[in-house]
């Protein structure tokens, strides 16, 4: 939970009473994160969950506390670091929250884009996200993730697809919209030194166009 309310002080008090009303009216326990950012509030609900000091509660405001919970935190465990991010940082040394943040904003540009250095700077205690009361409905909707090794059989693609082409249509539901193009893409490794190859097909109410590379 980020939160934007007065004096730093009463962050912690007002923490403690969102996270007993929670437990109030609906039996389940919360935890509250109270950082400058939404990625470093992610951190900090990860340790108020589990720090029986934090009890719940975790005010992350001070450098040397947010360095102290970076440190251990794996790199594949910061808000916006997916598997193939999280694959090409372990390969140059970077394992954990707190090396991300230190690493040079031209290196993460390189690599990750702007929006990986989006990241980094929010680690780094300056918002760059900002905090949606009312999320606006998705003009576009991705479901996609990468198998855990590779494959070549035809079964696990198609079982793939269909899978996540399900899960786009929950997203769909939920916001209450109707596709309009639907867009099914198969990648192969870009960090691997293989061939590459990323076939597309894209459907709508009138026709279907295939691409291939």
């Amino acid at each position: 939970m980020l939160l934007d309310v007065g004096a730093k002080e009463s962050f912690t008090v007002l923490g403690r009473e969102i996270r007993g009303r929670v437990l109030r009216h609906t039996g389940i326990p919360v935890s509250v994160g109270l950082p400058r950012t939404k990625t470093l509030a992610k951190v900090a609900n990860r340790h108020a969950k589990r720090s029986e000091k934090a009890a719940g509660v975790l005010l992350l405001e001070q450098q040397a506390h947010t360095d102290i919970a970076l440190a251990p935190l794996p790199v594949d465990e910061v808000w916006g670091v997916g598997p193939r991010h999280t694959e090409m940082l372990r390969r140059h040394g970077i394992e954990t929250a707190l090396d991300l943040r230190d690493a040079p904003d031209d290196w993460v540009r390189d690599r990750m884009t702007v929006v990986g250095l989006r990241t980094v700077t929010e680690l780094r205690g300056t918002p760059c996200i900002p905090l949606e009361i009312t999320p606006p409905n998705k003009k576009l909707i991705t479901v996609s993730r990468s198998f855990g090794a590779a494959t070549s059989s035809l079964d696990e693609l198609r079982a793939a697809i269909a899978f996540y082409t399900a899960r786009a249509a929950e997203k769909l539901r939920r916001q209450r919209l109707a596709a309009g193009t639907i867009t099914v893409f198969i990648e192969t490794d870009r960090f691997k030194p293989v061939a590459q190859y990323s076939p597309s097909v894209t459907l709508n109410d009138r026709s279907a166009h295939r691409r291939s590379p």
